[in-house]
């Protein structure tokens, strides 16, 4: 169920989706929240066909009832917007706690000195002045060959 008017799926109305309570024959034990806010992104964009719960209201309308639903305030958990920020911030105090975080930093720390000491002790060998196809004496042409009296040539 919708309860933010958004043009495409009624609000307080149960939608037939194939991971709802319309088709439990469909349902997937694998699906988990992340695989069923996807498959509902998804369906925003599609037009409605006469499925169940479902509106086929114009783009210009979805829109704005995108940018109204901010001011959305449920009467058990409040303004939507205050919702998303105490979200935002809560993600945020979790990133800096998170325990591993310390560990990973370490680690990026490491990998950048690593690579800063190979940058530094790669010297340019001969090597990389001389050209990358090599000729045998077969491949010198006679006059090249004056040196190498056993070297065949092909006349």
């Amino acid at each position: 169920m919708f309860l933010t008017p958004s043009g495409r799926f009624e609000t307080n109305t149960k939608v037939c989706l194939s991971f709802s309570a319309y088709h439990p024959e469909l349902w997937q034990p694998a699906w988990g929240i992340r695989l069923i806010l996807e498959a509902i992104i998804s369906f925003l964009p599609t037009p409605a066909d006469g499925a169940v719960g479902a509106l086929d209201w114009s783009s210009d309308e979805r829109k704005r009832l995108a940018k109204d639903s901010l001011n959305f305030s449920c009467a058990k958990c409040g303004k939507v917007v205050d919702l998303l920020t105490q979200l935002c911030q809560t993600v945020k105090e979790k990133m800096k706690e998170n325990e591993f975080a310390k560990e990973i930093e370490a680690l990026h720390v490491h990998q950048r000195r690593n690579e800063a000491t190979n940058n530094a002790n790669k010297q340019p060998s001969s090597s990389d002045n001389t050209s990358s196809t090599a000729m045998n004496d077969t491949d010198a042409t006679p006059a090249q060959n004056q040196d190498n009296p056993n070297a065949q040539t092909s006349d």
